[in-house]
């Protein structure tokens, strides 16, 4: 019979301190070397083209800031509120600003601006901005606005391409707004206030005049405008984590506006809008797929029409980016877009979007049914506070458009 013998290994003590030794001095050694390393590491540094725009975005607001309050401005809008039409041209102006009135409790600006297409722009605005601890704010404001060459093509999303015409606007208002900020990511106001308006023969050359095509009939307020009180609510949800960016989260807005008709009596109506955003982000925040949905409703009796130059539109390039400025216009909106962004190299991203939109006379043929399509491919620059060019085409079956913004699309 054979046995079985078993045989073991044991470290004698000094060959186990020599192993111990040797683990220990391999630890240190790769410690040395990790805080050798983090000692030599430098930021992040943008490369020669993002940081030519950021010292071109530099350039430009140190033109804007100037001394005693004066400033370029090159754009038509007031913070917080609007500006000119889409359309109308390249802005150029002046501008007096004095934020630091009763230690920055005040803040008040007066401008004048001109565009390329040779509309103008007066106003004057007096805001309140750090009520109740920062938690409201009061905002004024008195604007003189001629925009003189917009485009319209008739009613309806049958409107024939071949139609196009043009008209004019000037726009006085007098507007009073506050807001409430409730929590960090909800905020409601209410607007309120007098506006006239006055339409004029469309400049655009080449293009006759709307008055001379359309009648009162199928263009309410063709030949009678008149003026309105406005007062109205909004509510405003906002959950990105970079709002300044496509950051992750959504963003809701809901507002109802009554327009009430002080002459005539035949242009009072009521207007319902509501738009959703969400981005998802993916592969280390580098790809986004952006979605959009928008509707605008208006509401009126059987007494009352909405005037064509306060209905909605669908067509240009914040969206239906396939179509003409102004494409369609009726007394209700739908709008849809998505987007895939992903960046090139820092500042360039790319995006192919996809749009559908239509118009509408009722609020009740808000469907799907119907939509216009459009779809193209654009490239954009960004710098630290979010889109500063995009140029885009767009594509559908009526043609192509090139659009060159210096804003975000949505």
């Amino acid at each position: 019979m054979i046995g079985q013998s078993t045989v073991s290994w044991a470290q004698s003590p000094s060959e186990a301190q020599s192993t111990e030794a040797q683990s220990t001095s391999r630890a240190e050694e790769i410690q040395n070397e990790r805080a050798s390393k983090e000692a030599t590491l430098t930021p992040d540094k943008p490369d020669k083209i993002e940081h030519g725009f950021d010292r071109a975005q530099d350039f430009l607001e140190a033109m804007r800031t100037g001394r005693d309050g004066f400033r370029i401005k090159l754009t038509s809008t007031a913070p917080g509120w609007d500006g000119f039409i889409l359309g109308s041209g390249f802005s150029l102006g002046a501008e007096f600003i004095r934020p630091d009135l009763l230690n920055g409790e005040v803040v008040a600006r007066a401008s004048a601006v001109v565009t390329q297409k040779r509309n103008y722009l007066f106003d004057a605005q007096l805001t309140l901005p750090r009520l109740f601890g920062d938690k409201m704010i009061v905002d004024t404001l008195a604007r003189y606005k001629s925009e003189r060459a917009i485009d319209y093509y008739g009613p309806g999303i049958a409107s024939d391409l071949g139609l196009r015409t043009s008209y004019g606007k000037e726009t006085t208002e007098g507007l009073l707004k506050t807001g409430w900020k409730l929590t960090r990511h909800l905020e409601i106001g209410a607007v309120g206030g007098a506006i006239w308006y006055n339409i004029l023969r469309g400049n655009r050359p080449g293009v006759t005049s709307t008055e001379q095509i359309f009648e009162p009939s199928t263009t309410p307020g063709i030949q009678q405008q008149t003026n309105y009180f406005r007062g109205g609510g909004y509510a405003h949800i906002d959950s990105r984590s970079k709002p300044y960016l496509a950051g992750r989260g959504t963003q809701v807005e809901l507002a109802y506006d009554k327009y009430h008709d002080r002459e005539h009596s035949a242009y009072s109506f009521g207007v319902l809008r509501a738009e959703v955003r969400q981005a998802f982000l993916f592969l280390n925040e580098k790809r986004i797929f952006a979605v959009r949905a928008k509707t605008v409703l208006s509401y009126h009796n059987s007494n009352n029409s909405v005037p064509f130059y306060l209905q909605q539109t669908v067509g240009g390039p914040d969206d239906l980016r396939g179509y003409p400025l102004f494409r369609f216009i009726d007394n209700n909106q739908l709008v849809l877009n998505g987007e895939y962004r992903w960046e090139v190299a820092p500042p360039v991203e790319m995006v192919v979007f996809a749009d559908g939109g239509k118009v509408f006379p009722r609020p009740g043929l808000l469907n799907f049914s119907d939509l216009k399509a459009a779809g193209g491919i654009g490239v954009r620059l960004r710098t630290r506070t979010g889109v500063a060019v995009r140029l885009e085409a767009g594509f559908s079956r009526e043609g192509y458009q090139i659009w060159f913004r210096f804003s975000d699309s949505f």
